[in-house]
């Protein structure tokens, strides 16, 4: 992306109110450095692939993607409703 490196995206998107809860892969044809993976992974975004992706590669990271999310979700829930109880 001209001007802007994924750790920009990734924190633009993060702060924008409509997109944070947005799932994000990153997808770049450039070999990143394991720091640099670890890096974009703490500022939120979901996970790094490298081109050129398969298909089913893609999709099945995707599940897995939406799993998490729909999972910490649940916990969320679970720590709000403890809460009240408490």
């Amino acid at each position: 992306m001209p001007g802007m490196d994924g750790i920009d995206l990734i924190r633009l998107v993060r702060k924008h109110e409509v997109l944070k809860r947005l799932p994000v892969v990153l997808i770049s044809a450039r070999e990143a450095q394991p720091a640099n993976v670890l890096d974009l992974l703490q500022e939120g975004a979901d996970a790094y692939l490298k081109k050129p992706i398969k298909a089913d590669v893609l999709s099945m990271l995707w599940q897995l993607v939406l799993n998490k999310r729909k999972q910490n979700a649940l916990v969320d829930e679970v720590s709000r409703q403890q809460a009240i109880i408490r």
